[in-house]
């Protein structure tokens, strides 16, 4: 069941924002309908493949109904990763703004709890301030009489090119700001899942080449701004720290690496928008036949040592 009151602003007529009457908010990621059917057009389309949503709606009545007169869902699932919060959170703010809802004109916006710092930066950034948010755990619900839901920018995962531009016009002034080294050429380093197994070999290539590891998980997000606005080269595994390319300069070279059976364009998407030239390296390992998707969103990298310094030769050059 769609929302209704459906809004869709002049100039991205691929993008909408509704309202929805006594409707309620579930984890501060999902919105559902007074009767419990989820809306699904607010949700990437890999999500709800993937069945994330599952077993929310529930049919019996609570107790204690926590309401709110008027709030926006900013967020998603896996909007905790930097790539989704910077490319499925922020730029929904454009989306309502240009629907004709200001920032200061919602009285609050649910997001899940434990936000990054380097998010509420952003969010303070564009003038959300902390009281305005409702941070929600897991099992929160809460009910909301007039609930704003803008569309996601984009379903599929390949961002628009209105959302870099939004991104870049907000966000890189944050960099004159920051106290930082600035090196020209990085390694963008990656812990957790998907991690690269032959760190060291890697390691040692880098430093060959004079390319410094960075962690942007580690810093404001000035910081990282900075960090990739002076950047000329860029280097890294597939993962959400890449998403800073888009504040890149023009020109600059963004080399991506892939394990062997799990590829993602996304990263190749914003490099097209902006101008960068981009690249990419398949780590080590059995790769699935010709026209096969395994998929195995997390599985580790095994990096190519040589392949990859003889592309970074190639680049010097």
């Amino acid at each position: 069941m769609a929302p209704h009151g459906r809004h869709r602003p002049g100039r991205h007529s691929d993008v909408w924002r509704a309202r929805l009457k006594n409707g309620y908010i579930r984890a501060g990621r999902y919105a559902l309908t007074p009767d419990h059917r989820l809306i699904e057009e607010v949700i990437s389309e890999h999500a709800v493949q993937m069945g994330v949503h599952r077993g929310l709606a529930t049919r019996r009545p609570l107790v204690d109904r926590t309401q709110y007169r008027r709030v926006a869902l900013l967020r998603t699932p896996w909007t905790g990763s930097h790539f989704h919060w910077l490319f499925d959170v922020l730029p929904r703010t454009k989306i309502l703004a240009e629907s004709g809802v200001s920032v200061h004109e919602m009285n609050h916006y649910a997001i899940p709890e434990a936000p990054h710092p380097a998010h509420l930066e952003a969010l303070r950034h564009l003038g959300i301030g902390d009281g305005q948010l409702i941070q929600m755990g897991p099992t929160d619900r809460i009910y909301v009489e007039d609930l704003i839901l803008p569309s996601l920018p984009e379903r599929r995962g390949n961002p628009p090119a209105w959302a870099c531009r939004f991104l870049r016009d907000w966000f890189l002034p944050l960099a004159d700001e920051a106290s930082v080294e600035r090196p020209s050429r990085i390694y963008v380093g990656r812990r957790g899942t998907r991690e690269v197994t032959n760190q060291n070999a890697v390691d040692a290539v880098l430093a060959r080449h004079g390319i410094t590891t960075v962690h942007p998980r580690e810093h404001s997000l000035g910081v990282q701004v900075a960090l990739f606005q002076n950047a000329d080269l860029v280097v890294g595994p597939h993962g959400a720290g890449l998403a800073n390319i888009v504040f890149a300069a023009s020109g600059t070279q963004v080399v991506e690496i892939f394990s062997s059976n799990y590829v993602n364009v996304c990263n190749a998407s914003i490099a097209s928008r902006l101008d960068l030239h981009y690249s990419y390296l398949i780590g080590k390992g059995e790769r699935p036949p010709s026209g096969v998707d395994p998929f195995h969103v997390y599985e580790d990298i095994t990096v190519e040592v040589e392949q990859l310094d003889q592309w970074l030769c190639s680049l010097a050059n």
